[in-house]
């Protein structure tokens, strides 16, 4: 992924009870980040269904590249930074030979614009102005990406520390432990 490529940091604030704090204490960090991350997958989905709504809105003929938008997403200290990617798809360029590549550089300019372009010779190509589709499809849909998440993260904890007791229980059995 490029580094000019639109991203937005969304921060999640988790309250954890009393209990599953306790539940916490049982999850070695390894476990702990996975059942985080678990819960994360899913938000991160409702935010780029968000942004692919938008695109579709603020430029009907760019909807044929929405199926090349994907959720580039990575824990980072208590969140997750959602990002452009674009999956790598096979077309037919003009020449009619089969080619693989993406069109995320036209999402980057359909979402940030670009200024006055010029070609060498000077013939003027216009500029395009900047939607934010982006922008605006990641604060529509963070709400309720924050909620799934918090709906799911006590799940997958109390899923996560049924795994590691079964686990050590394999391992008692077998006298490993």
């Amino acid at each position: 992924m490029s580094n000019d490529a639109p991203r937005n940091n969304i921060f999640f604030s988790f309250e954890f009870s009393s209990s599953l704090e306790e539940l916490c204490s049982e999850l070695s960090s390894k476990d702990f980040a996975k059942a985080v991350v678990t819960s994360l997958r899913p938000a991160a989905k409702v935010v780029m269904r968000g942004i692919k709504e938008e695109l579709a809105a603020s430029h009907p003929r760019a909807v044929k590249y929405k199926d090349e938008l994907s959720a580039y997403f990575w824990k980072k200290g208590a969140g997750v930074t959602v990002a452009l990617s674009g999956k790598t798809v096979e077309f037919v360029s003009k020449k009619g030979k089969v080619v693989k590549g993406n069109h995320l550089y036209i999402l980057k300019w359909l979402s940030a614009g670009t200024a006055e372009r010029r070609t060498s010779r000077g013939a003027y190509r216009g500029k395009i102005a900047g939607s934010r589709f982006f922008k605006r499809g990641v604060e529509k849909t963070t709400d309720a990406a924050l909620q799934l998440a918090r709906g799911q993260i006590a799940k997958n904890i109390r899923k996560a520390v049924e795994r590691v007791s079964r686990r050590r229980a394999r391992f008692e059995r077998t006298g490993l432990l």
